[in-house]
């Protein structure tokens, strides 16, 4: 990170170049956030120095697939790191510029951008639309990226990634709109969702991602209070907020503690 920064600085753009086309950073730099999400406006100032470079504009200027395409053909920003920074923007509460640089993303009429940047972009519009309250939109995308991979290799991990992304937000569309108290059916859909996210972990552990795999433990604990009440969750949050600490997931630790706040009032 503190590379990017300094390249930045420098408008060294041969080593920005580079940095955005290593997908584990790029994908670090959005999980991790900064503590004041700093992180996220050094990947959209890193972004913009290159797209303004091709074409003089920002990312959020751009209107048309036409215009994406041109920067992804010139070679010098990965498709991947635009896709992450319509993630960064949806973490920046700015869910209209997510929303249209993730759909320019999936559109198909786009001839350069690889299925697990598309994947990924996909990923991200079901967060907004389940924001939003679009349950059946979030469910929607998120299939559609899972559709979009499973036409590809497996044996790629990167595509492995996404595919446990996609069938988290799967998982949680599920369990978004049931209440407090769930009847029969719903208790089942939260027993199946919780081995499901369970299995989801396991699945991250074996492609080596110990970053994120705590956070389970948070959604784990948010289902246990519909089912056996505070005590199983507060176990799940409590195991999710130090986790996420020791891994420096620190904004997933801190959604945790929030959670184990609520808990214990």
């Amino acid at each position: 990170v503190g590379n990017l920064a300094e390249a930045c600085d420098t408008k060294d753009f041969d080593i920005i170049e580079e940095l955005l086309g290593n997908k584990k950073l790029v994908e670090n730099i959005v999980i991790r956030k900064g503590q004041n999400k700093e992180f996220l406006a050094l990947l959209e100032r890193a972004i913009n120095a290159m797209v303004q470079e091709e074409i003089g504009k920002n990312v959020s200027e751009i209107s048309d697939v036409q215009e994406l395409e041109r920067v992804i053909k010139s070679g010098k920003l990965p498709s991947f790191a635009m896709a992450e920074l319509a993630g960064a923007f949806y973490h920046l509460r700015r869910d209209e510029e997510s929303e249209g640089l993730a759909s320019l993303i999936t559109n198909t009429q786009n001839t350069v951008i690889d299925p697990v940047s598309q994947a990924n972009a996909y990923n991200t519009l079901g967060c907004i639309y389940l924001r939003q309250g679009n349950q059946v939109g979030s469910t929607e995308a998120h299939k559609s990226g899972l559709t979009l991979l499973n036409n590809q290799s497996n044996t790629d991990v990167n595509i492995q990634w996404q595919k446990v992304k996609l069938g988290h937000g799967l998982v949680v569309d599920k369990v978004t709109s049931i209440g407090k108290l769930p009847n029969k059916k719903e208790r089942k859909i939260l027993e199946d969702a919780r081995e499901k996210l369970f299995a989801l972990q396991r699945t991250r552990k074996e492609l080596g991602d110990t970053f994120n795999a705590p956070r389970v433990y948070l959604d784990v604990a948010r289902i246990c209070v519909h089912l056996e009440g505070k005590k199983l969750a507060t176990h799940y949050a409590k195991e999710a907020s130090d986790q996420m600490a020791q891994v420096g997931y620190l904004s997933g630790a801190e959604q945790a503690n929030e959670l184990l706040r609520q808990l214990r009032n």
